[in-house]
């Protein structure tokens, strides 16, 4: 079996918050999503019971909105999402 690339390409990126929102992963990290690819996919991990963190200077914590000097077309926060458990664990192996 292939090694699975990190960074994840865009493409499987903008699918894992559907992946984990069904109960297919149990988290999933994403490092530079786009907000037009992921503001539509929080409201359904939110519903099933997920956490959404992003990275934020301090490390990570809660996603409660987009936030960028530059404007939302260039806000590319790192994130992680899924159970919260799951979560908590990657966010303390990679701050």
């Amino acid at each position: 079996m292939p090694p699975v690339p990190d960074p994840l390409p865009a493409e499987i990126e903008r699918a894992a918050g559907a992946f984990v929102a069904a109960g297919l992963l149990r988290v999933a990290r994403c490092n530079r999503p786009n907000s037009r690819d992921v503001a539509g996919g929080i409201p359904p991990l939110r519903a099933a019971g997920c956490e959404v963190r992003g990275r934020t200077p301090d490390g990570r914590a809660p996603l409660e909105r987009f936030e960028s000097q530059a404007g939302l077309r260039r806000w590319t926060r790192g994130m992680v999402i899924g159970e919260r458990q799951a979560v908590e664990l990657v966010c303390r192996a990679d701050p």
